[in-house]
């Protein structure tokens, strides 16, 4: 007997992966507005903050076992990583330039969907950048110390400032 195609198999993998992204950041731009508009802004990027780096570090060690990694052996294996972490996590509804020398990391954002999220919302002033809270916590978690410049803080392009930070790396 010849079973019937599943409608969700006319899927691609890439349109599922797709949906589940959108879905994913869609969850995450509703919660924070809704912890905003019930507990006020600065609960909502406490809450926020904390979440974005216990996720990180669920990123990097989900990732590093499934590379079958125990220890980030050299400078040269955590770009490797990094670099992986950077394809597998980062959106493809951020536009970002990555340059990695001399133990940086120098991110160029262009397009980033966390602050057209919260823009379409009207809460772009009040929120503090959780996407490089998340990246931040991935070096932490490879045993790699660092520095971002700026620091965190509110969103750049929502005060009107180019969307651009450096990592500093301490091996």
């Amino acid at each position: 007997m010849v079973e019937k195609k599943r409608l969700l198999d006319s899927l691609t993998h890439e349109d599922r992966e797709n949906i589940l992204l959108r879905n994913w950041m869609s969850h995450d731009g509703h919660w924070f507005r809704h912890v905003a508009e019930e507990f006020g802004p600065d609960a909502a990027n406490k809450l926020n903050m904390r979440t974005c780096r216990s996720i990180g570090r669920t990123d990097w060690f989900r990732l590093v076992k499934a590379l079958g990694i125990e220890k980030v052996e050299s400078p040269e294996q955590f770009l490797e990583i990094f670099k992986a972490a950077w394809q597998l996590y980062v959106p493809p509804h951020i536009d970002v330039d990555i340059a990695m020398r001399d133990n940086r990391i120098t991110a160029q954002v262009k397009k980033c969907f966390a602050y057209e999220g919260v823009k379409r919302v009207g809460m772009e002033k009040i929120y503090d950048c959780g996407i490089f809270e998340r990246i931040c916590s991935w070096i932490d978690s490879a045993g790699v110390e660092c520095e971002l410049e700026p620091p965190i803080g509110k969103c750049l392009k929502a005060q009107g400032k180019e969307c651009r930070r450096t990592i500093f790396l301490h091996f």
